[in-house]
């Protein structure tokens, strides 16, 4: 009984070193080691549902708008101000979201970890060698809620609309230079430009902007001018490449927050 019992105290504290090595590898040597009065450490990690495999560059954000992004090993770290909030974890790839609620003491520390899935709709089957599948979902590109009744319009004349939590799917003709256009009221459309192999299941996610980000002109409009070149190479390169991926949507919500800080 007492060698059972060391055992397991020996897993406790190996498992409590573990995740404090784990956090510990986050903090750069360059960052303050006080923690800001007010604020607590969240931590912890996201993983495949399915696997249980870290996810690394998946997201965390809280109900005040504190992002984190997850390393290579699915470790992630968040400074956060004290209190009650929601933790909502997600990742490109995965339309499952993963949503907990964290109590955070002054200078406390609090260990949350989150597994995400995948589509919890599967690609409707092929009937035949001319067509693919072309799956994914739409969400809201601030906060990350999933759009339903949302219509993507191919010009192949194929019209679906999206499913409880923004996912959809549809069977599509195979080819070449295919575009999905997704469309909301109050959202600005997205469309996105794909070739499709017979066979082929192929993933397209949609991120719609209401416009909540930017108010009604940036900094940089009010400094070049809303009509000038430089603000529509900024908005095309914002469009085609940040939109695109996790980081580049991040860059995009500290921009709009940076741009709030200065007008106020």
């Amino acid at each position: 009984m007492k060698f059972t019992s060391l055992n397991r105290k020996s897993t406790v504290y190996s498992t409590v070193i573990l995740l404090l090595l784990c956090v510990s590898s986050q903090v750069k040597a360059s960052d303050p080691w006080i923690m800001p009065f007010g604020h607590g450490l969240v931590f912890g990690f996201i993983t495949d549902n399915d696997t249980g495999l870290p996810i690394e560059g998946a997201e965390v954000i809280s109900s005040i708008d504190t992002h984190a992004i997850t390393d290579a090993a699915g470790v992630y770290t968040m400074i956060h101000p004290s209190g009650e909030y929601d933790l909502t974890a997600f990742s490109d790839g995965y339309g499952g979201i993963d949503r907990q609620s964290i109590q955070l003491i002054p200078f406390g520390l609090v260990f949350r970890s989150f597994a995400i899935e995948k589509y919890y709709i599967s690609p409707k089957p092929i009937p035949s060698q001319d067509v693919g599948t072309v799956y994914g979902v739409v969400l809201d590109l601030y906060t990350r809620e999933g759009l339903e009744n949302i219509q993507l319009h191919s010009n192949n004349d194929t019209t679906i609309y999206t499913l409880a939590g923004g996912f959809y799917s549809v069977t599509h003709r195979a080819g070449q230079y295919f575009k999905l256009t997704a469309t909301a009221d109050n959202y600005t459309s997205q469309t996105r430009y794909f070739d499709l192999d017979a066979f082929e299941q192929k993933e397209l996610n949609f991120y719609l902007d209401d416009g909540s980000g930017s108010g009604s002109t940036c900094f940089l409009e009010d400094l070049f001018g809303s009509d000038s070149e430089a603000v529509r190479l900024l908005k095309q390169f914002r469009d085609k490449v940040l939109k695109e991926n996790a980081l580049g949507r991040e860059i995009i919500r500290l921009y709009y927050q940076l741009d709030q800080t200065l007008k106020h």
